[in-house]
């Protein structure tokens, strides 16, 4: 894999943990001006009605931006789920604009890429998946050698490497034994 492509993979997680973070931040911000707002209100007998309403929409930011932030680790201990946890991390920035704006908008736009390039650049590299070990008859023995596939008359026909039925050339698994042709 080049280093264009790592960059790729990583930027998803990234943009995502600063997002969540800035998410997060902005909502403990938002929590602590509301909660010191209250208090300093209900000392001198001011009505107070609607600052917990504040603090709420701080909670959310706080759940949001450990959300995003989850998402973003996900995304690098389980790549192979890009596209659910790219959707999540969009998701959960798109509701943090119940707090602060998702994070004054910063993070609501880190988190919406970062879900975004988790769903746009996959790891769909072969390089980037272990690769499936050849199939055996019942005795260990190799129907034919690794390296040379078996032959088929039919030009728009090709085998497959593992079970040697006859696939189509443009076909991508084997429908017969689920094999990546590759």
């Amino acid at each position: 894999m080049t280093q264009l492509e790592e960059n790729k993979l990583a930027a998803g997680p990234i943009l995502g943990f600063v997002g969540g973070f800035v998410i997060f931040v902005y909502g403990a911000y938002e929590i602590y001006v509301g909660a010191t707002v209250e208090s300093l209100a209900s000392l001198n007998g001011l009505p107070v009605g609607g600052l917990w309403a504040v603090v709420t929409a701080g909670f959310v930011g706080l759940v949001m931006g450990i959300l995003v932030m989850g998402f973003s680790i996900g995304l690098l201990m389980a790549p192979d789920y890009h596209t659910v946890l790219g959707g999540l991390m969009i998701l959960a920035s798109v509701t943090s604009l119940v707090s602060v704006g998702g994070g004054a908008g910063v993070g609501l736009i880190l988190g919406v890429l970062g879900g975004t390039c988790a769903i746009v650049f996959s790891p769909e590299d072969p390089s980037y998946s272990e690769p499936r070990p050849p199939v055996s008859d019942s005795a260990g023995n190799m129907p034919f050698s690794p390296q040379e596939p078996p032959k088929v008359d039919d030009p728009l026909l090709r085998a497959c490497h593992s079970c040697e039925e006859e696939i189509p050339i443009e076909a991508t698994v084997c429908p017969k034994c689920g094999f990546p042709t590759g």
